[in-house]
C-alpha cells in the first residue's frame, strides 16, 4: 500500500480494537545491508466484541549509510489470517 492508503486503511481499523500487546519474536540485524528485520505478532480484543485480533507480522526496516535514518520499511501480515478475522473491523 502507498502511505496514503495506509493511513486511511489504519485510521479505519485502530478505533475498533483495543487493549494491544505487541510481541517482537525475533530481531536480525545486517550491517552489511543496513536492514533490520523483526518478526512480530500483534494480539488485541475487538470494542465490538466480537473476537479477539490476531496477526504476525515480518517488519523490514532499510537504513540509510549512517545506521540512523529509516529509508524504507516493509511489512507482510499473515493475510489468510487477517481475511478470517476481517469481520472484527466490519462493525
Amino acid at each position: 500500500m502507498s502511505n496514503t492508503a495506509y493511513s486511511t486503511f489504519y485510521a479505519s481499523t485502530i478505533s475498533k480494537i483495543w487493549n494491544v500487546k505487541l510481541t517482537a519474536s525475533e530481531i536480525i540485524e545486517s550491517p552489511q545491508s543496513n536492514k533490520v528485520v523483526v518478526f512480530a505478532s500483534i494480539l488485541a480484543d475487538s470494542k465490538e466484541g466480537v473476537g479477539n485480533y490476531g496477526q504476525e507480522y515480518v517488519l523490514v526496516f532499510e537504513f540509510d549509510e549512517s545506521g540512523e535514518k529509516i529509508t524504507r520499511m516493509v511489512e507482510w501480515a499473515d493475510s489468510a489470517r487477517a481475511k478470517a478475522q476481517i469481520g472484527i473491523f466490519l462493525g
